[in-house]
């Protein structure tokens, strides 16, 4: 067999051998990379609301005032509402997620909220707070702080009268943080197109293998009719592989 031959060998045996460890790499890197995914952690949201509540100084007289809070719950989900620690109702998000409160009050001081039953109060500030879920997936929390005082005698003598107005002042802001890493989910996709990248190399280096080696059989065949007096036994791997039955594989 000549030197170019031998180098020609050397060379596709070497060249296959490349392919074959780029595709274990791969299919190693493919592995390591599913099982070591961290999960995506949803965002927490909250936001607070206030109103203000001035109830007459004199009479039963009730004044009502409605909150719509600016965090947004996910779309037709179930949210819980509590007051003073204890829940009142369960409403469901419109489509917007921004779900609104109305709260009614009158002296002693007792408080409704959407029309249900008078609870209850204090002067100053009691809290409604409404849980559910954001359309992120995490917690979504909206504090209605609804402050309620009353009125001087001073204003009822003078013929004005002060209430809670139509709506609530909006004073919330999204406050909503992190509570964990996020990181990109690996798909099936990725590790699919890893896989076939393997794949791919590790056919790649055979087909290397397996042209190389037919063409040094051609090559000694060649050299044989050319130099029959140079000729030598043949070796069972120097037989051409006429009855090979993947021999039109390629």
């Amino acid at each position: 067999m000549n030197v170019k031959l031998r180098l020609t060998m050397l060379f596709s045996a070497s060249l296959a051998v490349v392919c074959a460890m780029l595709g274990l790499v791969f299919t190693s890197a493919a592995g390591a990379d599913s099982g070591s995914t961290s999960p995506v952690v949803p965002l927490n949201t909250s936001c607070v609301v206030t109103t203000l509540i001035t109830l007459a100084p004199t009479g039963d007289a009730v004044v009502s005032s409605s909150l719509t809070e600016p965090c947004a719950f996910a779309s037709g989900s179930t949210t819980t509402e509590t007051y003073s620690g204890s829940p009142i109702e369960s409403k469901t998000a419109p489509s917007d997620g921004l779900i609104t409160l109305n709260a009614a009050a009158k002296d002693d001081p007792l408080l409704s909220i959407d029309g249900g039953s008078f609870l209850p109060a204090i002067f100053g500030v009691n809290t409604v707070v409404a849980t559910g879920v954001n359309p992120a997936g995490g917690t979504n929390t909206a504090t209605f702080l609804i402050d309620i005082v009353q009125g001087s005698l001073s204003n009822a003598n003078s013929g004005s009268s002060s209430s809670g107005g139509g709506s609530g002042t909006l004073t919330g802001t999204n406050t909503g943080k992190s509570t964990g890493t996020v990181g990109l989910a690996f798909t099936g996709a990725n590790l699919a197109a890893l896989i076939a990248a393997a794949l791919f190399m590790l056919l790649l280096g055979a087909s290397v293998v397996i042209y190389a080696r037919r063409k040094a059989m051609a090559q000694q065949l060649e050299y044989a009719v050319s130099h029959p007096d140079q000729q030598r036994p043949l070796a069972i791997s120097d037989m051409p592989d006429t009855n090979w039955e993947m021999k039109n594989i390629w």
